[in-house]
């Protein structure tokens, strides 16, 4: 199986491609590999929305990579409670 960053890479690439299925697939495949990761779980939440607004998934996603840089924790609650009604499962 190939590595969590270039599954990421893939990832990403496909979703700023707006090609979210194969983007959910990947990500899919990274949580697979660390379960309780918030990060890769928003990532597929983004796909989610993608598949109602494009604008908005990426504005979403591409907001959360800068974010994630600067201050993750931040960045993570941030979106968990923007998101909050689509992430009942997720853990930190």
């Amino acid at each position: 199986m190939p590595s969590t960053k270039k599954l990421l890479r893939q990832a990403h690439s496909h979703f700023s491609s707006k090609d979210y299925d194969k983007a959910l697939f990947l990500y899919s495949q990274v949580i697979s590999k660390n379960p309780t990761n918030i990060e890769y779980q928003l990532y597929c939440i983004f796909c989610d929305i993608g598949y109602e607004n494009d604008e908005k998934a990426q504005s979403l996603h591409d907001y959360f990579i800068l974010a994630k840089d600067d201050n993750f924790d931040e960045a993570v609650n941030m979106y968990k409670i923007l998101l909050k009604p689509m992430m009942v499962t997720m853990k930190k």
